[in-house]
């Protein structure tokens, strides 16, 4: 069964930040040219860069979705899939996590990747959302961050498939 995410602008945060990223390189590029300074234009291919290496987490946020199989649960966006075996699940509870300043990819209304979280130690976080009503499923290895837009129903089949009621 495939659960999608709850909604969220995480797409748009995406889109806004290559497009800065590639109109500041482009500017830095025209600067550069414009006054005959080759050192702004190298500097231009850095935003340039970075804009392209988010560029497909734009169009990857799309395929966000969480399948429950026979005996796993699969997160994926784009080219990540994390498996999780319903064995080895040891809890489930929603959750509100504090934000730290270490890296990761994590926007408003998009995270994905490992990332720290004060109390609550590691998550992979595969959601549309980074800090608020966060569904937290544990194994003994790791935790898993996820938001269905229907908790409800992924919850209930989450939990009859564990046996859980």
């Amino acid at each position: 069964m495939t659960y999608w995410p709850a909604p969220s602008r995480g797409n748009l945060w995406l889109g806004l930040a290559v497009g800065v990223l590639l109109a500041l390189g482009a500017y830095c590029l025209w600067l550069g040219r414009a006054t005959e300074t080759p050192f702004v234009s190298m500097i231009g291919l850095l935003p340039i860069g970075a804009g392209l290496i988010v560029l497909p987490y734009v169009f990857w946020f799309s395929s966000l979705r969480y399948e429950l199989g026979d005996g796993e649960l699969v997160l994926r966006c784009g080219p990540y899939r994390y498996r999780v075996g319903l064995a080895d699940i040891t809890s489930i509870d929603r959750r509100d996590l504090a934000f730290t300043f270490l890296p990761g990819m994590r926007l408003p209304g998009f995270a994905l990747g490992e990332m720290e979280y004060g109390k609550v130690g590691s998550v992979v976080m595969c959601s549309t959302r980074a800090l608020k009503g966060v569904t937290i499923v544990g194994t003994r290895l790791k935790k898993y961050g996820l938001t269905p837009a229907d908790e409800e129903a992924f919850l209930a089949d989450l939990k009859s498939r564990l046996g859980w009621g």
